[in-house]
């Protein structure tokens, strides 16, 4: 067998017997080829053998390798099949992005016990690419962040970090966050001309900085903004906490997306200015209240939780037995699991205004953020809610797709793009409701244990529970900016009064 033979390769039934270094150049070959001819047969025969592989035999780089070229393979699949402008959303599902998104996940998770280098740079920008697709652009700067740590000054990945940056300020309703975002794009379009570019791409950098010098001045273009930088605060545990959410982009202001500045550091998020119909705005901005608030919460728990040196006050004189298993009990740890609880409760609280504000009809009691997008819950034949697909809104589809992240139990058929969802929700069922071990980072966990508790790791806890909080911030922004779009586009039509609320003084939060 020919692995770089086509034509070959299409006769195949089964990699069965092949060598793993083969089966990943053969799926390159059937993939590039159908690609480079425009045929989908020789994608769909790749796909198809490379379903359901079993990895006993391959390195950890042939399993990367391997996850990738999947993940490209759907990629081509949808550019010959679907829509050519990926910011028209004339389907909110498309399967092939799904399939992308779990091969480039899993491309990533290998990658992460790998060195850095260029395939796991790639691996990132082609995610930070599908999540300004899909509509996720916050996450998507992350991951072009990462990927720019790697290979810094990378043009094609400076190129496309700026489109999404460019799709992001144009749906922000604050003009000054506006003006930092297009500054921000036309200073890495410019470096990305410095770099290697796709010709195509060079053109359209080109386009998009002479467009944006139409819009703004020079003086705007070269404003230094660190003129207007937040306090940090006035004792140097509120400076350290600061400093630690900036740096973690834990920050709810589309700003910190962009840098790491102390002009991003203040929680300025807030739902657009609603126009009034009986007391539906006042509804809106005071449940954002109270989620915005939670989030903060969370957030300064999992701080103090993970900054925990010593053992705390309240711990002393708590008689526990000792049973010599390396398990955790503290306040630290118990801040943690708090802070995993409040984020993860969040997405539902997000699916409850969404449910009102679209008027889905979902029934108060049985509103869920992986419920309410669907027309039904009987099963692999549910489709998206027509009121869903009809806003044709950027930020929306971004917290559909997010909400495939999820597992939820009720709903098996409906298929998650994170490879981790299910461990998540399991954790916090056994957060909620029965009994979770937290081990010492020093620990293993146990080859066999009763399934009547859970065990994790304490270092795992701290990562997943800081994934649920970058993903309940980003779950708030493409609210927020979500409903700004539809204000925009909504009627005028009967007397409708613009609200404005005041805004609490920090003095008066007792």
């Amino acid at each position: 067998m020919n692995i770089y033979n086509p034509d070959e390769l299409i006769q195949l039934s089964s990699f069965t017997g092949m060598d793993p270094e083969d089966i990943v150049i053969s799926l390159q070959t059937l993939f590039e080829h159908g690609r480079g001819i425009n045929d989908t047969s020789f994608i769909e025969k790749g796909l198809a053998l490379g379903k359901g592989m079993e990895f006993e035999d391959f390195f950890l780089e042939q399993i990367q390798a391997f996850h990738f070229n999947m993940a490209n393979g759907w990629s081509y699949l949808y550019g010959i099949k679907g829509p050519q402008d990926h910011l028209e959303i004339d389907d909110f599902n498309p399967a092939e992005l799904e399939q992308q998104i779990i091969h480039l996940r899993l491309a990533l998770s290998i990658a992460e016990s790998l060195p850095p280098d260029t395939r796991k740079s790639e691996v990132l920008t082609n995610l930070g690419i599908l999540f300004h697709t899909i509509g996720r652009f916050s996450e998507g700067l992350q991951y072009y962040r990462r990927a720019l740590d790697i290979t810094p000054g990378y043009g094609q990945t400076l190129a496309n970090h700026s489109n999404t940056v460019l799709g992001y300020a144009r749906i922000l309703y604050d003009g000054g966050q506006q003006t930092y975002f297009f500054k921000n794009a036309y200073e890495n379009l410019g470096a990305s001309l410095k770099g290697d570019l796709y010709e195509e791409t060079r053109v359209n950098v080109e386009i998009m900085r002479v467009n944006i010098e139409s819009i703004f001045t020079n003086n705007e273009l070269n404003h230094d903004y660190k003129e207007s930088s937040f306090d940090l605060g006035g004792t140097s545990e509120e400076v350290s906490y600061r400093k630690w959410v900036l740096k973690n982009g834990l920050f709810l202001n589309p700003l910190n997306d962009l840098t790491r500045e102390s002009i991003a550091a203040h929680d300025c998020l807030l739902l657009p200015s609603l126009t009034a119909k009986h007391d539906g705005p006042e509804f809106y901005q005071i449940l954002f209240n109270q989620i915005k608030q939670e989030f903060g919460t969370a957030r300064y728990l999992y701080f103090e939780g993970i900054q925990s040196l010593k053992p705390h006050f309240s711990d002393k004189g708590n008689l526990q037995l000792d049973f010599s298993k390396g398990i955790n009990y503290s306040l630290a740890v118990e801040k943690l699991k708090i802070a995993f609880k409040i984020s993860y409760s969040i997405f539902d609280k997000v699916a409850y205004l969404l449910n009102d504000y679209l008027e889905l009809g979902w029934d108060l009691n049985r509103v869920s953020f992986r419920r309410i997008w669907y027309s039904s819950n009987k099963g692999p034949g549910t489709t998206v809610l027509d009121k869903i697909n009809a806003t044709e809104n950027w930020a929306f589809r971004g917290l559909f797709w997010l909400n495939k992240d999820f597992y939820e139990k009720s709903f098996p058929y409906l298929s998650s793009i994170q490879p981790e969802s299910k461990e998540v929700a399991e954790i916090r069922n056994y957060l909620e409701h029965k009994s979770i071990n937290i081990l010492a980072n020093h620990m293993e966990v146990p080859n066999e244990v009763e399934k009547k508790s859970y065990w994790i790791k304490r270092e795992d806890l701290e990562k997943k529970t800081l994934t649920l909080l970058h993903t309940a911030r980003a779950a708030m922004i493409y609210l927020s900016l979500g409903i700004n779009l539809e204000e925009y586009k909504r009627p005028r039509s009967g007397p409708t009064i613009p609200i404005y609320p005041n805004v609490r003084d920090d003095n008066t939060k007792l």
